[in-house]
């Protein structure tokens, strides 16, 4: 049960992050790694990097995954009811 419990936290996680990538995608035309690294390793990465980034959009990146997070909470809690994993 432990292995199936991680095996469906792990999809969980990784498939609702691509789907809230997507949807983050779709409003804004950004993906959401900006607001999370430094900015010399950004601009390394990308040194044509033509967006620029203020406190607003900082916050609605954080924002964003906060709600990812707290979306997440529910179906562990299930998972965690139901045997799968046990964290409390």
């Amino acid at each position: 049960m432990q292995i199936a419990g991680i095996f469906l936290m792990v999809t969980l996680v990784f498939v609702g992050f691509a789907i809230t990538e997507a949807m983050f995608y779709s409003m804004n035309g950004r993906f959401l790694w900006r607001a999370f690294t430094p900015a010399f390793i950004r601009f390394t990465i990308l040194p044509e990097d033509k967006i620029e980034l203020d406190c607003f959009d900082i916050l609605i990146e954080y924002s964003c995954i906060m709600l990812f997070c707290s979306m997440l909470v529910l179906p562990i809690i299930a998972l965690n009811y139901m045997g799968f994993v046990h964290f409390w």
